[in-house]
């Protein structure tokens, strides 16, 4: 289906929010397309819609929260990490889920970062007999440099 065709399945009201929420969420996880994202909107509104009782909340508010916190989800499925760099040297890496929480704190301290998906990560047990995590085979697809 189209963009056009899955967002007819939600109201009016909710569409440009749902829209704009999608455009947000992409930055985080490219490995979907819009009409990914749109169409488990859908599937989440098409769940919810017996769970709502009028007069607890809008329905807009109602909707919006399940439909925000399922694609939110939906992001993290941990194929993305986030290196982080300050003037050009690496710093550390964050998962999805942190990177959205200190994204704004980065700009601010002017980090800059790098997305990659991740194609594989081995675990091995380093001098001390930690496991660490080691991600092979790595495709750098996104880059965001803020100046």
């Amino acid at each position: 289906m189209k963009k056009k065709e899955i967002i007819q399945i939600l109201p009016r009201e909710l569409q440009p929010f749902v829209l704009k929420l999608v455009d947000k969420i992409k930055m985080y996880n490219l490995c979907y397309e819009t009409e990914d994202y749109l169409s488990e909107a859908c599937k989440v509104y098409l769940e919810k819609k017996d769970e709502y009782v009028k007069g607890r909340m809008k329905s807009s508010t109602f909707f919006y929260w399940h439909i925000q916190t399922a694609l939110y989800q939906m992001a993290d499925t941990g194929e993305i990490t986030f290196d982080i760099f300050k003037d050009n040297n690496y710093v550390y890496s964050l998962d999805n889920k942190e990177f959205r929480k200190q994204k704004k704190t980065l700009e601010r301290k002017g980090y800059t970062w790098k997305s990659r998906l991740l194609r594989e990560s081995l675990y091995f047990e380093d001098e001390d007999g930690e496991e660490r995590r080691r991600e092979i085979g790595t495709e750098v697809f996104d880059e965001c440099i803020n100046e």
